[in-house]
């Protein structure tokens, strides 16, 4: 996965400046640019040729390369550009949220679900970030492909003391999909357990194929699920 990376230009006239960067949301870098330089949005022209891997983790941090670069260029009005090496690309990347849940489920007697009553708190660090879109969305889908007749979800931004945390690998989603797919019985035992297995295949799926079915069939392991629908790609 590429470093991320600026580029800025001063332009020679109206104090434009050209911003190129590896922003996964350029509006949000163009209009931190502007902001520090004091200038009206449409003097920063924000170039995003392409990103080699971002998945979430360069929403935002992007803002905190791109301010001191373009501060540098448009005082000294020649081009500056910044590249991070590995390990304070790594470090600065955004995270994904820790999310923690309690919930209750009322069903009848022969199983059917009637009413759900959730509360998900969603670990935001010491600032905000965009976790509040994070948590917006997972209770928004909580009830992904299913139907319940009553639904109460509430959701709480925790401040931590940890760093930040961003939207990483599907934005709050694949947390609040596992909530609502892991059903319980009264003695807290797993009744049924639905998920989905990708196995990256490389260039070929020759080996990928077995490896993926036994990793199917064997996902039991040393425990017995009464109901389990297991899902497999290569990918």
């Amino acid at each position: 996965m590429e470093r991320q990376g600026v580029l800025v230009t001063p332009r020679a006239e109206h104090n434009e400046v050209d911003l190129y960067c590896t922003a996964q949301d350029p509006s949000s870098a163009q209009n931190s640019v502007a902001e520090v330089l004091g200038i009206p949005l449409n003097r920063v022209v924000c170039h995003v040729k392409r990103l080699g891997g971002a998945f979430g983790g360069r929403e935002t941090r992007i803002n905190l390369l791109c301010q001191p670069v373009a501060v540098a260029a448009y005082k000294y009005r020649r081009p500056v550009r910044c590249v991070l090496d590995r390990r304070t690309d790594m470090t600065i990347s955004g995270k994904g949220p820790r999310f923690h849940a309690k919930y209750k489920v009322g069903y009848t007697k022969d199983g059917r679900i009637q009413s759900v009553a959730m509360d998900v708190y969603v670990d935001a660090g010491h600032s905000a970030d965009i976790a509040f879109g994070v948590l917006q969305l997972s209770v928004l889908n909580f009830e992904s492909a299913y139907r319940y007749p009553n639904c109460r979800i509430t959701g709480y931004l925790c401040k931590t003391n940890t760093p930040p945390n961003t939207a990483l690998r599907g934005f709050g989603l694949p947390d609040s999909f596992l909530v609502s797919e892991v059903g319980y019985t009264k003695d807290g035992r797993i009744q049924s357990v639905a998920m989905d297995m990708y196995v990256d295949a490389g260039h070929s799926a020759d080996i990928a194929f077995g490896v993926l079915q036994l990793s199917v069939l064997n996902f039991e392991s040393a425990y017995r699920y009464p109901n389990c629908r297991i899902t497999g790609l290569p990918v």
